[in-house]
């Protein structure tokens, strides 16, 4: 559903310059062809990047690790669905978890100081959220010691979670140092904890993108201390804040 069909544009009541979309190889990667998206993702980057595709059907999936000059497009019938087992998310990556710099699990899909990247199309993300909520209650030492690490100064590179005694729920996408990004169509279902999160990053553009998650903490867009970021046509239905700007602790 494009809602610009439903609803007339708001003009901004300021001048707002327009942000610069990603612009990517003329190459595409058929992800049907290799053992896995992130493999498609691999080969494609070795090329020079382009459009990794993803047809209909329904895929399985770890996570997956954007890189510059890569297009992830989701044709409409595809439908990825995430692994349940916190193990497919390792090792630990460099994060941003509720305001406060870590290592932790993988988002679901993540990219880190890239450029020229994108997650497009009709298709569909499922984040099997269901086998993440019940942490909430069980993270709760794990986000206490993380508080106190960030009060005490501890150097993030030593907040290392991602363990069954140090768990804490991962974003759905969340992209970090990166410039220009594109989110662009896409259905996002029931995510771990927050879905999108922008870090630190600078012309980022959501665009017709629907998002529909109902778990605890399930934020639908957080741009977090970022720069020329646009939403648009968007619609939420989630169990926390629909969209929140951040800037840390």
């Amino acid at each position: 559903m494009n809602l610009t069909k439903r609803f007339s544009p708001y003009r901004t009541p300021f001048p707002m310059e327009p942000i610069p979309e990603p612009v990517f190889p003329d190459r595409e990667v058929d992800s049907s062809a290799f053992s896995s998206i992130q493999k498609a993702i691999e080969h494609c980057s070795t090329l020079g990047g382009g459009t990794v595709r993803v047809p209909a059907g329904r895929w399985k999936s770890a996570a997956i690790h954007l890189r510059s000059g890569i297009r992830l497009h989701l044709e409409k019938g595809a439908a990825i669905l995430f692994s349940s087992r916190p193990e497919d998310y390792l090792p630990p990556v460099f994060t941003r978890w509720e305001g406060m710099e870590c290592y932790n699990y993988s988002p679901l899909i993540y990219a880190e100081g890239c450029e020229n990247i994108a997650v497009t199309g009709e298709g569909t993300l499922l984040g099997n959220g269901s086998s993440w909520w019940h942490w909430k209650k069980l993270q709760q030492a794990a986000a206490d010691r993380l508080c106190g690490s960030e009060a005490d100064g501890i150097p993030v590179s030593e907040r290392i979670y991602g363990s069954e005694r140090a768990a804490l729920r991962p974003s759905f996408l969340q992209f970090i140092n990166c410039r220009r990004v594109l989110l662009e169509d896409i259905t996002v279902l029931d995510g771990p904890q927050w879905t999108l999160h922008p870090v630190y990053c600078e012309n980022v553009i959501v665009r017709n993108v629907h998002i529909h998650t109902e778990g605890p903490n399930t934020d639908g867009l957080n741009p977090d201390s970022c720069r020329n970021v646009l939403i648009e046509d968007c619609d939420f239905c989630t169990g926390d804040d629909c969209i929140a700007l951040n800037s840390g602790m």
